[in-house]
Order: C-alpha cells, then sequence, then structure tokens
C-alpha cells in the first residue's frame, strides 16, 4: 500500500495531479514546485480544502487542466468553485483577484494558507512582501466575516509560521 492510498481519496488524487503537474518544476525561488502546493495542503483541514491546496496551482500551471478535466476526474463541484476561484485569469489585477476570492470563505481559507506560504521568509523574495501582506489583510477580513472558525484556524497558522521564523513576517 502506497502513502497516498492511505490518504482520503480525493485528497489522493490531488496529490496525484499534482506531482504530474509541478513535480519536475522549481519555484521561482528554485526550490521543488511541489513542495509549495504540499505545505499548502497540510496546513488545512476538511478534504475539499485539503484538495484546494494541493491543486490551486494546476490550472495556472498546466493549460490542459481545466474544470472540466477535473470534473470527469470525479471531483466534487464544491472543489471545482474553490479552483476556479483561486485561479488567477489572464490579465486580471491581483487586486481583483484577491477580492473575488473573498467571495467564499474557504476559497479564502486556502489562499490565506498560499500566502503564508509564500510569506515565510525561508522562500519570498522581498519585493513580493508587501503584495501578499496586503492581500493576507483582505483574505483574513473575509474569514473574520463569515467563518469564525476558519479565522481561528488561519491565526494559529500564523502564529505558528511566526514561531518557526523566530517572528519575521
Amino acid at each position: 500500500m502506497s502513502k497516498c492510498d492511505e490518504l482520503n481519496p480525493i485528497v489522493s488524487k490531488a496529490l496525484l495531479i499534482a506531482v504530474k503537474v509541478h513535480g519536475n518544476k522549481a519555484d521561482r525561488y528554485g526550490r521543488p514546485f511541489i513542495a509549495h502546493v504540499i505545505t499548502v495542503g497540510r496546513f488545512l483541514e476538511g478534504e475539499i480544502a485539503q484538495a484546494a491546496g494541493i491543486l490551486h496551482d494546476v490550472m495556472e500551471e498546466d493549460p490542459s487542466w481545466d474544470l472540466n478535466r477535473f470534473r470527469e476526474k470525479g471531483f466534487p463541484d464544491k472543489l471545482l468553485k474553490i479552483l476556479d476561484d483561486l485561479t488567477k485569469r489572464d490579465n486580471e489585477f491581483y487586486t481583483h483577484y484577491i477580492k473575488r476570492i473573498g467571495e467564499d470563505a474557504i476559497s479564502c481559507y486556502v489562499k490565506a494558507h498560499d500566502i503564508l506560504d509564500n510569506l515565510d521568509p525561508r522562500r519570498m523574495i522581498q519585493q513580493h512582501a508587501r503584495k501578499y501582506r496586503a492581500a493576507l489583510q483582505v483574505v483574513l477580513k473575509c474569514l473574520r466575516k463569515t467563518d469564525m472558525a476558519l479565522y481561528v484556524k488561519t491565526s494559529e497558522s500564523i502564529r505558528l509560521l511566526l514561531t518557526d521564523c523566530d517572528g519575521r513576517f
């Protein structure tokens, strides 16, 4: 039995797709890109959120993956909606993209953890810090208004990252 077999079937399927799409790629920091999406997914609770965290960059990285292809693979509509939210459109301003995500609590929850990993000083390019911090404020505001439990979980993730990074954020 492989480690993927021990995971929830949706998360397992998401992980296999992410490895196929991101497996040999490096992020802009020179680290394996797959590590980023796994990190995002592992901090999230719930199979839909975890799968969204793992898959959140797939459609941007590989245009052959679209919502119909995910649907054909048997992913639930709720996950498809979140993936659609989390995929930045061509020529879409980042601020508009972040506001669009703010319409769904789980999309905000996943995006907050994506931003937190991007803000980790061990892998962040300093020139992106202002953009990510501003985006994090928007998604945290969304969570505070729409789902206090997810807001508290995300706040705990921030606390853990700050502790892990000696308070540099």
